[in-house]
């Protein structure tokens, strides 16, 4: 890793540092067929600003290249992976707590517990969260609203749901992130490539190992 490390400024570095030691992996995120992509996309944008960085969209319809302007940049930082089904996504994540944002939820959002890690599985702009998906869930949380509005865009209660449980789960932790020695020193390669490009990092580790 020091063949890229030795190509990226100063600068950058100190950011990526910075970046990952703020990192929380014991929270993610998984969307499940949201209707508009571009406002599944900024959910992204988003949980990635605030730390979150593991990412799923289940049965998401999505083309290559969409939603490039709407994330920023931000999909290459973070890990966002795909599910055909919602009962794909919940076989491969049965280790987590998946708690489900629906306006009928029964426990509120600064009532979730914090000492193990969880995903927030989040509806649709139309429909909310499917039946299954609300069978299927650990639990049920709600947003609070205090105004006549009945339901918040899903890239707001996003915001608001990851926003106030981050800030709550690193005061729970007693530091900025969670992340391992081994976990950090896989994303900073992660990070040193993307930085560089794909084609330029393959292309200096072939002539540092030939």
């Amino acid at each position: 890793m020091h063949h890229l490390r030795a190509l990226l400024t100063k600068e950058r570095i100190e950011r990526i540092d910075q970046v990952l030691a703020r990192r929380i992996s014991a929270i993610e995120v998984a969307l499940e067929a949201p209707y508009d992509v571009h406002n599944g996309l900024a959910v992204i944008r988003t949980a990635e600003a605030l730390g979150a960085f593991q990412l799923h969209f289940i049965n998401a319809q999505m083309k290559k290249g969409q939603g490039k302007n709407t994330t920023k940049g931000t999909l290459k930082w973070t890990q966002l992976t795909r599910h055909e089904t919602l009962e794909n996504f919940l076989a491969e994540k049965s280790n987590l707590l998946i708690v489900g944002a629906c306006a009928e939820g029964s426990v509120p959002l600064e009532e979730l517990p914090l000492d193990r890690p969880l995903c927030f599985l989040f509806g649709n702009e139309r429909e909310g969260l499917s039946e299954e998906a609300k069978e299927k869930a650990d639990l049920l949380f709600k947003v609070p609203m205090y105004g006549m509005v009945e339901s918040l865009n899903l890239s707001v209660a996003a915001a608001i749901t990851l926003y106030d449980f981050l800030k709550r789960k690193r005061v729970y932790l007693g530091r900025e992130g969670d992340l391992t020695e081994e976990e950090i020193f896989r994303e900073k390669a992660r990070f040193y490539i993307r930085s560089l490009g794909i084609e330029q990092s393959k292309e200096i580790l072939h002539r540092a190992t030939s």
